[in-house]
Formats: structure tokens, C-alpha cells, sequence
């Protein structure tokens, strides 16, 4: 019984990090939707008054900057990725780390290809 237990806390675990990564994910789909439906808004506004046969340029969407490096900047982050390049799993990093295994599953996830 103690194993069972032992199991399913593992399991509701594992599905919650994958939750979390997914809800991650999708929160970076909306807001780069949410930039572009600007785009096209401010798109269509200036070509209501222009005939068709007139060029018109894109409008740039504002966003923040964000340095070249920006995942690798953290260095929580520059953590789990060196642990993670030296063959450890994410339950082996999180112990290591003191940090729960969802968190370091999700900063894996995210973690931008090269």
C-alpha cells in the first residue's frame, strides 16, 4: 500500500510538471498572438484611408528587450542546464538543487535550442 502511495505521489508530480510546462508554453503562444493581432490592428487601421495599389509598411510591434542570452543570463538556470549536460536526470537535479522537480522539468523544457 505504502508503494502505491509512493507511485501515485509520483505520478501527480510528474503530471504537474508537465502542466506547468505546457501552461508556460502556452502563456508564450498568447503573448506572441496578443503582439501580432496588434500588428494586424494597426495594419488594417492604416490602410483604411490608403488606396491598395499603396505600399504600406509593417507597424513594429513594441516589445522588451531582452538580452542575446536571456535563459542563459540566470544563473538558477545555468545550473540546471550544466547538471543536466553532465547526464543527470531532473529528480537528480532537483535533490541536488534543493529545488522541487517540476521547477527544474520546466526549466528544462523551456530551455532554448542551440
Amino acid at each position: 500500500m505504502q508503494n502505491l502511495l509512493v507511485e501515485l505521489s509520483e505520478m501527480a508530480r510528474q503530471v504537474t510538471a508537465g502542466l506547468d510546462t505546457r501552461a508556460a508554453k502556452l502563456d508564450a503562444l498568447i503573448r506572441e498572438a496578443d503582439e501580432k493581432i496588434v500588428a494586424l490592428t494597426a495594419l488594417r487601421g492604416s490602410l483604411n484611408g490608403a488606396p491598395l495599389t499603396q505600399a504600406v509598411q509593417p507597424v513594429p510591434v513594441e516589445t522588451k528587450p531582452r538580452p542575446a542570452n536571456a535563459y542563459e543570463a540566470d544563473p538558477r538556470h545555468l545550473e540546471v542546464y550544466t547538471l543536466a549536460d553532465q547526464g543527470q536526470s531532473p529528480s537528480q537535479i532537483a535533490g541536488a538543487l534543493n529545488r522541487p522537480s517540476g521547477e527544474i522539468e520546466l526549466i528544462l523544457a523551456l530551455r532554448p535550442r542551440s
